[in-house]
């Protein structure tokens, strides 16, 4: 939670550049006589109400992190001299810090009393106190410095204010803009007094309408948390999070990848939304994608066999390949993670030699049946004359009816004997809000493969060239080397079927560990990849902005991506190698930000989920609360005010 002071009250001419984070520690109790438990349990009051510092875990006390002690410096001190002072005073600890003069010390709990004393003892130490946490709010923890922030009551004279606070050797800075508001304002106690009884002390004088220590927040972006899946082959997807790592014998560059992880960290996608996969068949009830995530419709095989089943044939495993990459499912301690694992797949199945009514009819059936993206990885050769622009007008029907639509650029170029390569039928030909999709490689360079052609709109990463020849290339010889889901058992590519070639060898088990591994390959790649990579970018949009067109999220991807390698992005910001740059699902997310405003009387429990919140003269009643999750932050302004038995959460 992190909410600054300066956004709604300004600042004190003594911390001008002080970001304090408030935690509203208003208790809703009712009066009561308290139990032998709090008898000898120091407190401060909050608002009207004690809060106990002590063992005793409810709704009104806090309790000391073991080990932990918020250090603020003078603000003259470099960070460098003052952690090797910390250092000194407290051997082998750590040192966080919250921002430029704050930070967190972190030592054996036995010995933080006497850390505590060592560090005051230091000039530049202004304060050094134990850090607390809420009982009832995991994860909480928050310090205090020798700063209060307090209120006299309007009936206080100004003679009898100067006089109660000159015992703390501070006066009221009466040009304070602060002051001048709303009568607030804030002061620092020698730093070895003890500021819970200071604010103890001066409430019960009957002065003050508040007077409490100001609490000071680590920020947690909530944005900014990757997350790492517990699947077993998830560190061979570099796709996703390339750290270097070695993948079929080959390294890769770190951060050469579409930042999953991170984009994780705001959505993994929603069942809401449909990706139909256009290609040879998906296994049913895969155990990385079972049928309760997959939309298996009668009437969606378009090739032979039983109309009713979109299964794959004999050794096909394309389709299989595909709907992994873009939907696998996260955490299930077994085989791969797709870039939306929340998400729905929708199998079609055609063949390579279905005629192009049906072609055009699965298209169409897509369409029909309710899927918001349509991911096709190939292209075609030749078709009749007669019906070349049908597929092209069932891509525009598409698009115009809301579904969006991505495509492979194919894999026709060999960059290393100067062969660019050409586009295949349909996207030989500009169609608007189309994304079609070239391929980068491990390390963010156009792969040798991918198309160079000014139609190409975007990459995403597959593997780095197709080089065969093993009694001429041996040493840059590569394989296929994409991990993804595979027909269970003995069928499609692992074991590599006899006579497949690619450089690898027949009958090759790989992956050959790990529960159910038969059902996993490590030999996928080119534009068949990376064409599915960005239709999971694309579904997880859609899963947190459901409102978004076609033409919003070819907008969106196209203006977030990376630009790699060393091609020349000075024509309205793409090139013919990879279109616009290198897709990045954390970016393209990230770079929608809604805000929500607040400004109303909360008497029932409202929950707020945005981007960017702010909270604007808002007052939350008794036994009401408001409950807000935020992406970037919330900001509270005005005179905001949570009454006794109200609660404000911010997460």
């Amino acid at each position: 939670m992190n909410i600054c002071v300066r956004n709604i009250l300004g600042f004190s001419k003594r911390f001008p550049k002080r970001c304090i984070t408030m935690l509203f520690l208003v208790i809703g109790i009712a009066l009561q006589s308290y139990s032998q438990d709090y008898d000898n349990l120091p407190y401060f009051y909050s608002g009207s109400y004690k809060t106990f510092i002590g063992s005793v875990e409810n709704d009104y006390s806090i309790l000391e992190v073991p080990g932990k002690i918020m250090v603020q410096k003078d603000m003259s001190v470099s960070k460098t001299t003052f952690e090797d002072i910390l250092r000194k005073q407290v051997p082998n600890s750590e040192i966080e810090w919250f921002d430029d003069d704050m930070c967190t010390v972190v030592t054996r709990e036995n010995l933080v009393k006497d850390a505590i004393y060592h560090l005051l003892k230091e000039k530049v130490v202004i304060s050094a106190t134990r850090k607390y946490t809420d009982p009832l709010v995991k994860g909480s923890e928050w310090g205090y410095s020798n700063v209060l922030e307090a209120k006299f009551k309007d009936n206080v004279s100004e003679e009898i204010q100067d006089k109660t606070l000159g015992k703390y050797n501070t006066v009221i800075d009466r040009d304070d803009q602060i002051w001048k508001q709303i009568h607030c304002f804030f002061f620092s106690v020698d730093k070895w007094l003890d500021v819970f009884a200071v604010s103890k002390e001066l409430y019960e004088t009957g002065l003050f309408q508040f007077v409490y220590p100001t609490v000071y927040s680590e920020s947690v972006k909530f944005d900014m948390r990757p997350v790492y899946p517990n699947d077993t082959y998830f560190s061979y997807q570099r796709a996703l999070h390339n750290t270097g790592q070695v993948v079929n014998g080959r390294a890769g560059t770190t951060d050469a990848d579409i930042d999953a992880p991170e984009a994780w960290s705001i959505t993994m996608g929603s069942p809401d939304v449909v990706v139909a996969v256009i290609d040879d068949g998906v296994s049913s009830n895969h155990p990385d994608l079972p049928n309760s995530r997959q939309l298996r419709l009668p009437g969606s095989n378009f090739g032979s066999g039983d109309p009713n089943d979109p299964s794959p044939h004999g050794n096909d495993n394309h389709g299989n390949s595909c709907a992994g990459v873009i939907a696998a499912s996260i955490n299930n301690n077994e085989g791969i993670v797709g870039v939306a694992p929340y998400c729905t797949i929708m199998p079609i199945r055609w063949e390579a030699n279905s005629s192009w009514p049906r072609r055009i009819a699965a298209f169409n059936f897509a369409v029909q049946n309710g899927a918001n993206i349509i991911s096709i990885s190939c292209g075609f050769t030749n078709q009749p004359m007669s019906n070349e622009g049908c597929l092209r007008c069932a891509i525009e029907s598409a698009i115009n009816q809301g579904v969006v639509v991505v495509m492979a650029a194919g894999n026709t170029a060999k960059h290393r004997v100067d062969n660019d390569g050409f586009l295949r039928y349909p996207v030989d030909t500009y169609m608007p809000d189309v994304l079609v999709v070239g391929a980068s490689d491990r390390d963010d360079f156009q792969a040798d493969y991918s198309p160079t052609n000014p139609l190409i709109n975007i990459v995403a990463p597959s593997h780095k060239m197709y080089l065969f020849d093993t009694s001429t290339d041996t040493t840059d010889y590569e394989i296929l080397d994409i991990w993804t889901i595979d027909q269970p058992g003995n069928s499609g590519h692992n074991p590599w079927p006899v006579g497949e070639g690619g450089g690898i060898a027949n009958g090759e088990i790989l992956p050959n560990s790990g529960p159910n591994y038969l059902a996993y390959t490590s030999h996928f790649g080119g534009t068949s990849h990376a064409c599915p990579v960005v239709a999971g970018v694309a579904a997880l949009l859609l899963s947190e902005y459901p409102w978004l067109t076609p033409h919003d999220i070819y907008t969106i991807i196209t203006s977030t991506a990376d630009k790699i390698g060393p091609y020349d992005y000075s024509i309205d910001g793409r090139c013919p190698q990879t279109g616009y740059g290198r897709v990045n699902a954390f970016k393209a997310l990230n770079s929608i930000c809604l805000s929500t405003y607040i400004n109303e009387e909360i008497n029932y429990d409202k929950n707020v989920s945005s981007c960017e919140v702010t909270i604007d003269d808002t007052d939350i009643r008794d036994s009401s609360s408001l409950s807000v999750n935020h992406r970037k932050f919330t900001q509270i302004n005005g005179m905001s005010s949570v009454e006794t038995g109200g609660k404000l959460y911010i997460k």
